[in-house]
């Protein structure tokens, strides 16, 4: 009986049986793929969600986060893994209990306009202007114009935050890049916004850092509401009003 069916193997084609040994081999890895697969979509993270609505414009602190577990495969690409790395950023649009948060969700506190301040920019022709090309977003700084050798220089702006820094065509200059002209994005107080009004009519503007500002921006007093008894109460949480890029969020 063997050897019968030796001889009937004898009988096909080499090519034939090299097909089905490299689909049995295909079928292998495919099943080892499988199995690999269904165990990583059944693996869980821990991510950290709202425990509560975030309003955006609000300063978020441990004590809105909590979290809970997602499937693994269900994790978004750009969604944040701890609360660390959220603490102190701020919403830039509502965020809801149980979704992840993803950083285009998240705004530094520097790029959050606050009522009552304004963004201005100038052009730096000279590294001389801007501390020997050593200015960086987030320092503290103070602003003078030196019209000529006439006068004396005139201070624009105190302890003005450097919001950004970005070439001719409006692209981020990387840290290290030393090459002028620059565009300086500075975030001032509202009624100093219109003394750079004045360097449009010729001279030349100097940075002078005075500072760095803190990278974790205050939390706004939670509000106070009066019952019917006209005795105060802490209130719910509400939404905050601030301004973010020029346009208000309420």
């Amino acid at each position: 009986m063997f050897e019968n069916m030796f001889e009937k193997i004898k009988k096909i084609p080499i090519k034939h049986i090299i097909i089905i040994i490299v689909t049995i081999a295909a079928m292998v890895a495919a099943a080892k793929m499988l199995q690999q697969w269904v165990a990583e979509n059944q693996e869980t993270v821990s991510l950290p969600t709202p425990a509560h609505i975030i309003y955006a414009g609000q300063v978020i602190t441990p004590d809105n986060l909590t979290s809970r577990s997602y499937l693994k495969a269900a994790q978004e690409e750009t969604s944040l893994t701890n609360i660390s790395s959220i603490a102190g950023m701020v919403a830039a649009t509502d965020l809801y209990p149980g979704e992840q948060i993803r950083v285009d969700k998240l705004l530094t506190p520097e790029s959050v306009l606050n009522n009552g301040e304004a963004y201005v920019s100038f052009k730096a022709e000279s590294l001389e202007q801007i501390i020997g090309g050593q200015i960086r977003p987030n320092l503290l700084v103070d602003i003078y114009h030196v019209e000529d050798k006439s006068y004396p220089p005139v201070i624009l702006a105190k302890n003005a935050v450097i919001s950004a820094i970005t070439d001719d065509k409006g692209n981020l200059v990387p840290k290290g890049d030393n090459a002028v002209p620059k565009w300086v994005v500075l975030k001032v107080k509202g009624n100093e916004a219109v003394n750079f009004t004045k360097p449009l009519l010729g001279g030349k503007v100097l940075v002078a850092q005075v500072g760095i500002k803190s990278s974790v921006a205050s939390e706004s007093p939670k509000p106070k509401v009066t019952d019917r008894k006209g005795e105060e109460e802490s209130g719910e949480q509400t939404q905050p009003e601030v301004v973010i890029d020029g346009g208000e969020v309420r």
